[in-house]
């Protein structure tokens, strides 16, 4: 399964082929090819890779990023195209859609804790990886709908 495989690589290592919250936006379009989208907004910036979209801070004298997140559901509405180039190189053609207890199997397999959290959205439920610091979104219906890094809970959020 190359979406599971994909998945635990980013849960894993907390980048995307190499390429994480602290690389340039010329870095990351380096690995993850040139840019379909760029958007700014006052001192922020984010480009869309189609499956992933990475953000940054700051301006004319440079920029600092802030995270990356790894859209898995538009695998499913959008279609494993949304993944062509260096991942579809890497993984071969995604599947639409990951079952979260797959990835949580998978991640225990390979003495990878998901952490629960208490969800910020009614309908979804968040688990984060301390190590990597990346956050995983499992939608309504069981399917992991995407993955955020670096994720910093909220302090007093987890138990002890």
């Amino acid at each position: 399964m190359s979406t599971l495989s994909f998945a635990l690589n980013v849960i894993a290592r907390g980048d995307v082929l190499g390429a994480d919250h602290t690389c340039t936006p010329d870095q990351v379009s380096a690995i993850l090819e040139p840019t379909p989208a760029e958007n700014r907004q006052g001192g922020f910036m984010w480009r869309d890779h189609g499956l992933v979209e990475f953000f940054w801070e700051g301006g004319d004298d440079g920029w600092r990023g802030t995270h990356f997140t790894v859209q898995l559901h538009r695998l499913a509405s959008i279609g494993p195209e949304v993944a062509a180039g260096p991942i579809e190189a890497r993984y071969g053609p995604l599947e639409p859609a990951l079952p979260f207890e797959a990835l949580r199997v998978a991640a225990a397999g390979l003495g990878i804790d998901l952490v629960r959290l208490p969800a910020a959205t009614s309908g979804v439920r968040q688990y984060w990886q301390p190590r990597s610091t990346v956050l995983v979104i499992e939608d309504d219906t069981g399917e992991v709908y995407a993955l955020t890094s670096p994720y910093r809970p909220p302090s007093g959020i987890l138990s002890a």
